[in-house]
């Protein structure tokens, strides 16, 4: 018998919008974010929760392993707050860019993590990004809108 996923538990899957050049054509494309699924719970999980949550079928393992499962905390609960924040689905961040041409965020995912930026193509509108989470390194693309290129 398959079980449900637990009621308690919120499942945050996160995606990220970008526009994919395709033979001259614009194309919006939703992309994951992580290859995490992130599970929200007020509290301790017990046995028939795990349970449930092995029954997921993007379900992999928990964070360091099944036997050894750690909440998030630190660097990375921030990260995934500030994702949280913006809502399930991540979209263009408005930017400009000085007089030395740097990337400056007026609003969008990119405001606050503008340090994480390790690229950023002007053409394509994407800025790369790095982050840790879970003790690894990510690089991930974000797009981005240019407001003096929209004027």
């Amino acid at each position: 018998m398959k079980t449900k996923p637990p009621e308690l538990a919120i499942k945050h899957k996160f995606t990220r919008e970008l526009f994919i050049r395709q033979q001259g054509k614009i194309l919006e494309e939703q992309q994951p974010v992580f290859s995490y699924i992130i599970v929200q719970s007020d509290s301790a999980i017990d046995n028939d929760t795990l349970l449930a949550l092995k029954q997921i079928p993007e379900f992999y393992h928990f964070l360091n392993s099944n036997t050894d499962i750690t909440p998030l905390s630190g660097g990375d609960l921030a990260l995934i707050q500030h994702f949280i924040g913006i809502g399930p689905k991540i979209g263009s961040s408005l930017v400009r860019f000085d007089e030395n041409d740097r990337i400056v965020v007026i609003e969008g995912t990119l405001k606050g993590i503008e340090g994480n930026i390790i690229k950023v193509d002007k053409r394509k509108q994407r800025a790369k990004i790095r982050v840790e989470f879970a003790g690894t390194v990510h690089t991930m693309n974000l797009s981005f809108e240019d407001i003096e290129r929209k004027v």
